[in-house]
């Protein structure tokens, strides 16, 4: 299960690469430990997690049949789907209306009621990363060297800028083809297999790179100007956005992947590649217990409900663990 969880409102929703999209309830009983599954329905292949309206009533699902779906959150029924003419291997991004994702080669936007095609960009490589958005424009980063933003509403290019040079097999494999774009303080920050750059969201000039292969775990924006950012080999950095100043960073000693942390309180969870679940404190970075939840590999990013974390492995079992209150500070 590399899907990812998906959260609707009241419903959890967890893909597998089998093609199977599942949803519980996030009110059923948590002392039961085999919760039924609210609906069950049979896609393509899905490689990333769905996305959601923000009303919470529709899901995107990526297949890798090479089609975008539309299902009912409450009910699984598909609203309509999209011929994409290519895997579609990314998370897609809800906004304003629009559905954004990326299937081959293109970036494309289709109505998220209707889902009739609004625009698409072809030639811009290969990525399996969500893009970014801020109501005016969207930005993504490819497996041609580039980031760039485009035009929400025509997809028309606003900027671009080289990431990664040289010849065209280290362009593929070091680019930002797997990354998550994160906004907040102007910036987008963009990540290669290398490190982490942050662009002026209006014209995207660097302002400052953070080094370390941040690419694969999703990055968290918390409330105060400072994100999570997360590399594969388990090293956590709390960084200061406008600066790319580190608050501070902490060696797990775990592999993170693409499974990667989520945020309650004052701590943050991070999921690791071999089943684990480490608790680390926001304010400092100092970890706080571990605890294996499970003996597959997870390539999932988690999500959170109430005091649940939710997280899926690759023997295709969801895992809702009760999270323990923060310390009381003395």
């Amino acid at each position: 299960m590399q899907g990812g969880i998906a959260v609707a409102g009241s419903v959890i929703v967890a893909a597998s690469t089998g093609g199977d999209v599942a949803a519980v309830s996030a009110t059923a009983d948590r002392g039961d430990r085999r919760i039924a599954w609210r609906w069950r329905a049979r896609l393509g292949p899905v490689y990333r997690r769905p996305g959601v309206d923000d009303l919470a009533r529709t899901l995107f699902v990526p297949s890798a049949d090479q089609h975008l779906y539309a299902l009912d959150a409450a009910t699984g029924l598909a609203r309509w789907r999209f011929a994409a003419g290519a895997p579609v291997l990314s998370e897609p991004l809800v906004t304003h209306g629009y559905v954004v994702f990326s299937a081959g080669q293109r970036l494309l936007a289709v109505d998220a009621a209707s889902g009739q095609l609004a625009w698409s960009v072809p030639g811009r490589g290969f990525s399996a990363g969500r893009a970014a958005a801020d109501g005016q424009r969207v930005y993504t980063a490819a497996a041609d060297g580039f980031a760039r933003a485009h035009d929400l509403r025509s997809g028309r290019e606003a900027w671009s800028r080289r990431m990664v040079s040289g010849d065209q097999h280290r362009v593929a494999l070091y680019s930002g083809w797997d990354n998550v774009a994160l906004l907040g303080a102007g910036l987008v920050v963009v990540a290669t297999v290398s490190g982490s750059q942050a662009l002026e969201a209006a014209t995207g000039t660097p302002r400052w790179t953070l080094p370390g292969s941040t690419m694969y775990p999703p990055a968290v924006l918390l409330g105060d100007g400072t994100a999570l950012f997360a590399t594969e080999q388990g090293v956590i950095f709390r960084v200061g956005l406008a600066d790319g100043g580190i608050v501070w960073q902490a060696g797990l000693g775990v592999r993170v992947q693409n499974a990667g942390l989520a945020v309650t309180g004052d701590s943050a969870w991070v999921v690791s590649e071999g089943g684990s679940l480490v608790r680390v404190r926001l304010a400092d970075g100092q970890e706080q217990g571990s605890a294996r939840f499970t003996l597959a590999r997870c390539f999932s990013a988690p999500a959170v409900v109430g005091d649940i974390l939710i997280a899926g492995d690759q023997d295709g079992l969801v895992h809702g663990i009760r999270l323990p209150p923060d310390p009381v500070s003395g």
